[in-house]
């Protein structure tokens, strides 16, 4: 599912497309190919018959919609409690069919941890766009919709589904499923419903967010409502009609960006989608819905040998188990034999410094656990050395600055993170670098509009008073003096 978030929340850079220089030659020829996907749903029943089982939920114009099923009890009970996961409804977001196979082959894989449910698996829903590399499904005139949006909207009338849909609507109504996984990508972030409306929430709302956030936090993801993170309004998704329809918890998961089935990162969403997973499943087994396994005797401690998978992302997994718990150093191995991933637990927790290496040894992921959730900074190389991305964790959440590089070392996005909601501060195709336009972001606009001068009220013109002209002053002469008369002397 492609998003476009907000200005409230991470504005993810979710269509982050990887430039072509970071892109790296496919590892599987051809991938996007139904039959030899539907092939490796045969081989795992193949390799556990009585447990599996394949399903054909619909058949498309490329072929068919899979389903494999797992019981590790081999019963098939109509009634017995079913988790429900599917990925590729989206076609071209082919990451969520690859996590939905390895979470297959873990479930297969006869384990205690996993008896008391079973699983219903459909990698890829809408294998259309699967096999042509599209987002959307094809009706049966041959004309493109999108298959997250042609669910009936909960409080509205129901509606006539495109086959497709109907088939998987039918199928996922059978028997007792009791919640929902839906994988999507690329927005690196878990979402509880609902996406119709902001003011819509699920019963039990404040149990839901709070498991979708651990979740979360195991992985370094975002949080949050569906239609509260996403900053568009959209309808007829499959997570809110399964929630609504069948009233059971249903959780959108949003995996990281890789648009290359060859490219590394591959190995490391693959295992690192295993953790959110198994607290899911506790969380199940604390509300009862799915029994707990009995707790391992206090046995000591033993080396074990955990195979995963196959070539080219299957593993064999070695270390101590100390009265059932992974505990102490652990190693996984590709196939062949090279190094994949190390570095230690506490009592079934990654803690302390781990590794994940690229087939040829060299370093790729580097960073720090503790208490099983990813902290601290961490870096990832290309097989080159070349360091291709820097992130930062706090308490399982994405903080500060992460900063992707392509494999010849441009910076090509930057996004800011805070309380694992990040914006995209730069992304860029590669025709003008991210120092470029963080250059400019930082430089005042000479062209910007000053702001306006508030306005003074003017006082109000007093009119004068007219002036009288003054009279002249006429100045008194004084009198004249009278002369003194003097006496003339007798002759």
């Amino acid at each position: 599912m492609r998003f476009y978030l907000g200005s409230l929340v991470c504005a993810w850079a979710i269509a982050h497309a990887v430039p072509a220089q970071a892109q790296r030659a496919h590892s599987r020829d051809p991938f996007r190919d139904v039959a030899s996907l539907n092939a490796r749903l045969a081989a795992l029943h193949a390799a556990h018959p009585t447990t599996t089982r394949v399903v054909t939920v619909a058949t498309t114009a490329h072929g068919d919609v899979q389903a494999l099923e797992v019981d590790p009890a081999g019963q098939f009970a109509a009634d017995a409690p079913a988790l429900f996961i599917q990925g590729g409804i989206h076609g071209n977001e082919w990451i969520s069919t690859e996590v939905v196979l390895r979470l297959a082959e873990l479930v297969s894989d006869g384990q205690p941890r996993w008896r008391g449910l079973t699983y219903r698996l459909v990698p890829a829903i809408n294998v259309d766009g699967f096999a042509t590399g599209s987002r959307k499904a094809l009706d049966p005139a041959g004309k493109p919709f999108d298959a997250n949006r042609d669910f009936p909207v909960p409080g509205q009338p129901d509606h006539p589904s495109q086959p497709l849909i109907a088939a998987l609507r039918d199928y996922v109504s059978q028997g007792k499923v009791v919640a929902v996984l839906d994988y999507h990508s690329a927005a690196e972030c878990m979402l509880w419903p609902f996406a119709y409306d902001k003011a819509a929430a699920p019963p039990d709302v404040d149990a839901i967010a709070g498991i979708t956030a651990q979740m979360a936090s195991a992985v370094g993801f975002c949080s949050g409502q569906v239609a509260k993170v996403i900053s568009y309004k959209h309808q007829g998704t499959a997570s809110d009609w399964y929630q609504d329809a069948l009233g059971v918890p249903a959780i959108l998961i949003e995996l990281g960006s890789v648009d290359d089935p060859g490219s590394q990162a591959v190995e490391q969403i693959l295992i690192d989608q295993e953790r959110p997973f198994g607290l899911f499943l506790g969380w199940l087994e604390a509300r009862g819905v799915k029994p707990a396994p009995a707790a391992p005797a206090a046995s000591g401690c033993r080396d074990v040998t955990v195979a995963v998978g196959e070539a080219p992302l299957g593993y064999q997994a070695t270390g101590p188990v100390c009265d059932g718990l992974r505990h102490g150093a652990w190693q996984f191995r590709f196939v062949d034999g090279g190094l994949m991933r190390e570095g230690s637990y506490e009592r079934g927790k990654e803690q302390g410094a781990w590794r994940t290496y690229h087939p040829g040894g060299q370093p790729q992921d580097v960073g720090t656990f503790v208490a099983g959730t990813p902290d601290g900074g961490w870096k990832r190389y290309a097989a080159t050395g070349t360091l291709v991305e820097e992130r930062s964790y706090a308490g399982g959440s994405r903080e500060g600055a992460l900063s992707r590089w392509t494999d010849d070392g441009a910076l090509w996005q930057v996004r800011a993170c805070a309380g694992g909601m990040c914006k995209t501060q730069c992304k860029t195709s590669g025709k003008t670098t991210c120092e470029q336009i963080l250059a400019k972001a930082a430089r005042p606009d000479r062209h910007a509009k000053r702001p306006a001068a508030t306005p003074t009220r003017a006082k109000p013109a007093t009119r004068a008073k007219p002036t009288t002209r003054a009279k002249p002053v006429v100045r008194k002469k004084a009198p004249a003096k009278r002369k003194r008369a003097t006496a003339t002397p007798a002759s």
